[in-house]
């Protein structure tokens, strides 16, 4: 609040006690109170309205001054995190210009993403460097064919960091030759090479190159290097990313991996529509088409069973924020958002009885939490899903799950990050841009109203 008071007097070339009186403050005082004081919500609802009487305000002025009054009401630490968050799901990302790659003597590359493939590389230890300019390089480097890269990264002691981390290489992190391992930095000081912000090339020819990322923004480039560091002992993966498979047991596999993500206590969903666990197994059995796997169709029914005794039959609490559009358009076509390659859409009466079935428990259970957003949510079409304990899973919000082509999900282990989105989900999420309980299940009444005649 007070930088906002700081730039208004100063740009409308007035004094502070000028400002105080024209808001009709009896002093200073008063006005360092509300700007530097904890105050209750319901004064710094009354400078809000004070500026707007006051001042003939400007759209930008308007905009910093709410701005102001979220960060003062919320605590700058909070509101950070919740920005943070939705930019991990928008997958928005910071724009940057490629750094300069400076080679020995001081000159510079023309072209960086030639100049990599030309030094042969296999591989890349990464090192910290988690910065818009690193990520750039990064995708240079994952364009090249066949090369991995293993990032590891020295967190501190402050875990608000972490959530910033994520949405920053939410760019990469969907790469099937990308890993991420975060390790705790204890001390300031840095642990060897492994404290700076430097990637490691492996050569062809069995050596090393070295990119170094300067505090001036550029990349200061070591053809030949020695060898690369050993990475941190303490280095913990932050995710499972599902393999580029399409066999009928990789399916199956993948069936049985999702059912054991169930068996939490919590699970916190953000979909378009239902997820699969309200399918019941008759179902799947006589929508599935694939081929290949139609030997499968037994087994796949009984993982499927189990998924749904655990939904609608277990003890465990199911938080679920959809979209009413989204559900709307499962009703007139019969296709979920994430509706399966290998399967035909769900007929009228399939469709009818998902539908229903899910009302009437939604209705009766105390375990199952379920919310339409607010018309105007600026909430992008991404599926996140925290299962409690075990990872937050994000994906594209519209897939086919064709392993083989353009299916991505990764599960984000690291547990501050997953304990920060629980509370995002409950305090922000469920709290601020949903429509109540109430008014959610009477516009889901509404959604069984679009299924056409059989």
């Amino acid at each position: 609040m007070r930088k906002f008071v700081e730039r208004f007097i100063a740009d409308r070339g007035i004094t502070l006690n000028e400002f105080a009186r024209e808001m009709g403050y009896s002093s200073r005082t008063t006005l360092y109170r509300v700007m530097d004081g904890n105050v209750r919500p319901e004064t710094i609802r009354q400078f809000k309205e004070r500026a707007e009487k006051a001042f003939v305000l400007t759209a930008e002025e308007r905009r910093a001054l709410l701005a102001a009054a979220e960060r003062k009401q919320k605590g700058e630490e909070v509101l950070g995190a919740e920005q943070a968050f939705m930019r991990l799901l928008s997958g928005e990302e910071p724009r940057t210009d490629m750094p300069r790659f400076v080679l020995p003597g001081g000159k510079e590359a023309d072209d960086p993403a030639g100049y990599l493939r030309s030094l042969g590389i296999l591989g890349v230890t990464a090192f910290n460097a988690a910065h818009p300019a690193a990520v750039s390089v990064l995708k240079l480097l994952l364009e090249i064919p066949g090369v991995k890269v293993k990032h590891y990264i020295g967190m501190g002691s402050d875990e608000r960091d972490t959530i910033e981390l994520f949405a920053l290489l939410r760019g990469v992190f969907f790469h099937a030759r990308y890993e991420c391992y975060l390790w705790k930095r204890e001390y300031a000081q840095p642990r060897g090479l492994c404290g700076a912000d430097m990637f490691f090339l492996s050569r062809a020819d069995g050596g090393y190159a070295a990119l170094v990322f300067g505090s001036d923004g550029n990349v200061a480039v070591w053809p030949y290097w020695a060898s690369a560091p050993e990475p941190p002992e303490d280095a913990v993966p932050t995710r499972t990313l599902m393999p580029e498979n399409a066999t009928p047991e990789a399916y199956a596999n993948y069936v049985r991996y999702c059912a054991g993500l169930d068996e939490v206590k919590h699970i916190y969903m953000v979909k378009p529509d239902l997820f699969w666990n309200c399918v019941g197994s008759k179902i799947l059995k006589a929508a599935l088409e694939l081929e290949p796997l139609l030997p499968l169709a037994d087994e796949l029914a009984v993982i499927f069973d189990r998924r749904y005794e655990e939904t609608f039959n277990g003890k465990h609490h199911i938080h679920l924020i959809a979209q009413q559009s989204a559900m709307i358009r499962f009703a007139q076509t019969g296709r979920l958002s994430d509706h399966f390659f290998g399967m035909r859409p769900f007929t009228p009466n399939e469709r009818r009885w998902v539908l229903e079935n899910f009302l009437a428990y939604l209705e009766r259970s105390p375990f199952l939490h379920f919310y339409f957003w607010k018309d105007g949510s600026d909430i992008p079409d991404i599926e996140a899903d925290l299962y409690e304990g075990k990872g937050l899973l994000l994906q594209n919000a519209f897939t086919s799950y064709e392993l083989s082509s353009e299916h991505r999900e990764a599960l984000i282990t690291y547990e501050p990050l997953m304990r920060d989105w629980r509370d995002f989900y409950l305090n922000t999420l469920e709290a601020r841009k949903c429509r109540s309980r109430e008014e959610s299940i009477r516009l889901f009444r509404e959604v069984l109203e679009y299924i056409p005649e059989e």
